[in-house]
């Protein structure tokens, strides 16, 4: 995919650097929090955000970011306009909020960042995974390979096994 494939598929206007919208990009990354940018991108890369400051800017030149996606409509002032354009970015706008755009440049074939967690985080993200299902009563199951709902007619004292990514399953957890 390139930027101007993104820019068709997210119905967006570009506001700086119209003649690199040939530029191959291959991954992308969604934050508004340039720390966790900082901390798993590690490739060239497209970046949406609602943040329209100083920071988005120097994070992107940090990391050679190929392009700014800002999300929900958001303009950054001329000056970052302006500096994005000598640091070589092609910036654009789409009046989609940050989840649509992802969801928009998936479907159209572009993926995220590839991230390798280490073992200890891997296990506390798989826990926050099935911690927010409970917490939704969705139950996840392998066979259905979708979430589905629990009856809020079930007694107060459920429990289920979800399984996180296939590899292990959590003991029944029960809720009193």
């Amino acid at each position: 995919m390139n930027i101007q494939d993104m820019v068709n598929v997210l119905h967006a206007k570009v506001l700086c650097g119209q003649e690199r919208l040939e530029t191959k990009v291959y991954t992308a990354c969604c934050s508004d929090l340039m720390s966790d940018v900082l901390a798993f991108v590690n490739e060239k890369t497209v970046l949406i955000t609602g943040l329209t400051n100083a920071h988005v800017l120097r994070t992107a030149d940090m990391l050679d970011l190929k392009c700014l996606v800002f999300a929900r409509g958001k303009i950054p002032g001329d000056d970052l306009l302006e500096q994005a354009d000598e640091q070589g970015l092609v910036v654009i706008t789409t009046p989609a909020t940050a989840f649509t755009a992802c969801g928009l440049l998936y479907e159209a074939g572009l993926r995220g960042v590839p991230i390798e967690w280490p073992e200890s985080e891997a296990r506390l993200g798989a826990i926050h995974c099935c911690m927010q299902s409970i917490l939704w009563k969705q139950r996840i199951t392998p066979a259905q390979g979708r979430p589905r709902r629990i009856s809020s007619a079930s007694s107060s004292s459920w429990g289920f096994q979800p399984t996180c990514s296939g590899a292990w399953q959590w003991p029944v957890m029960r809720w009193n």
